[in-house]
């Protein structure tokens, strides 16, 4: 993953969070990165995870994004 990469939880808790998708903001560091919600609200949530709770979305036509 790099940064600008959109993303998703790897292993979300419920249906809702199964449909969030996030914005990489930097490069992963020491295990974490920092993600950035993809919303129609003002000011969009930036939250620190562990590098292990996201994974690449695939936005290929075609693709399951």
């Amino acid at each position: 993953m790099k940064r600008g990469d959109i993303v998703k939880y790897s292993r979300p808790v419920s249906v809702e969070e199964a449909g969030f998708r996030f914005i990489l903001l930097n490069e992963p560091e020491k295990g974490r990165v920092d993600i950035k919600l993809i919303c129609d609200d003002r000011i969009k949530p930036i939250e620190t995870v562990e590098t292990e709770e996201v994974e690449p979305v695939d936005v290929t036509p075609g693709g399951m994004a």
